[in-house]
Order: structure tokens, then sequence, then C-alpha cells
């Protein structure tokens, strides 16, 4: 359980820490690949990284992706384990700078 609320912290604490990573897309020209998973971000920390990131020119939206799993947390050396988390959020999205 203490090992559960120092992750549980330290996720709360990276919350607002979304980069964008400049990508090549498929059409040759430049984007950003912006993650935002994880339960103490949402899609407006996406959208906000990415407004950061263009600035007063705006972007487009290439694709967006959002996913939840079940996720299975092990507590103990035991090979039964003990559900703690409950799901894992996968969210990202590749955008444009408008020229």
């Amino acid at each position: 359980m203490k090992r559960h609320a120092i992750l549980t912290a330290l996720l709360l604490a990276t919350g607002g820490c979304v980069k964008p990573v400049d990508i090549v897309t498929a059409d040759g020209k430049a984007g950003l690949a912006i993650d935002c998973s994880g339960e103490a971000r949402t899609w407006n920390h996406c959208y906000k990284a990415a407004g950061d990131a263009c600035g007063a020119r705006g972007y487009t939206i290439l694709t967006q992706n959002n996913e939840h799993r079940p996720s299975l947390v092990r507590d103990g050396p035991s090979d039964i384990g003990s559900a703690l988390g409950g799901s894992t959020v996968s969210r990202s999205m590749i955008v444009q700078c408008k020229p």
C-alpha cells in the first residue's frame, strides 16, 4: 500500500509535464507528437501543449488516440498479485502547426 501511495504522489507531481516531441509526419512535413497519458492528465493538457508550441499560428490535429486498459499491480512476491490501480489511460495526438 505504501508503494501505491508513493506512485500516486509521483504521478500527481508530474501531471502537468507534457512536452511535444518533433517528428516528421507521413506526408514528410514537420509535426509534433504529444503524449498526455495517465490518470492525472486530460486532453486539455495535450491541447495546451500544442497551443504553447504553435503559438498564435494555431495547429491542426492529425491523429488522436485514447485507450483505457485494465492494470494489475503486483503487491508482493506472490504470483497472484492484487488489483490496485483499476486502469491505465493512454492518450496521445499528433499535430501540425499552421504556417
